[in-house]
């Protein structure tokens, strides 16, 4: 099912995708990272044989390892992840190099596996700002 617009608190418009096996009442559902709501990425790259997205409320997702629109998190190596980057700016473009390089408003930060010489994993990455800068604008 894909919710294409809200009525209220207990109604939506919706577009069935895929046959449903039952048509019950449930509290089980999931809200996308996406949507015009949350926004969408402002970015996107591979890295390590993921397809990496950048959000501008800070968030990076990793896909599945080689499946590159598989991102059902999980904890096994090969899973898809998502990764908050702890800064007050916004992200504005990530790109692939040694690490996962990600650049915002105001600082460059970069993702990569905690130990050397292996792959970013769910269980085995961080985040480490590289630099920052103030931008300042003088009137002249």
């Amino acid at each position: 099912m894909r919710i294409d617009t809200v009525g209220g608190t207990t109604s939506a418009q919706i577009t069935v995708l895929t046959e449903l096996a039952s048509t019950d009442a449930t509290i089980r559902w999931a809200e996308g990272a996406w949507s015009y709501y949350r926004g969408f990425p402002v970015s996107v790259c591979f890295c390590e044989n993921r397809c990496c997205y950048a959000t501008e409320d800070n968030y990076v997702y990793l896909s599945k390892t080689n499946d590159y629109e598989n991102f059902e998190e999980g904890v096994n190596a090969s899973d898809s992840f998502g990764a908050f980057v702890p800064t007050t700016n916004n992200i504005r473009w990530i790109a692939s190099l040694k690490a996962l390089c990600i650049g915002t408003s105001g600082d460059e930060w970069t993702l990569q596996s905690n130990e050397l010489d292996t792959p970013i994993t769910p269980t085995s990455y961080s985040i480490k700002q590289q630099s920052s800068y103030v931008l300042l604008l003088s009137s002249r």
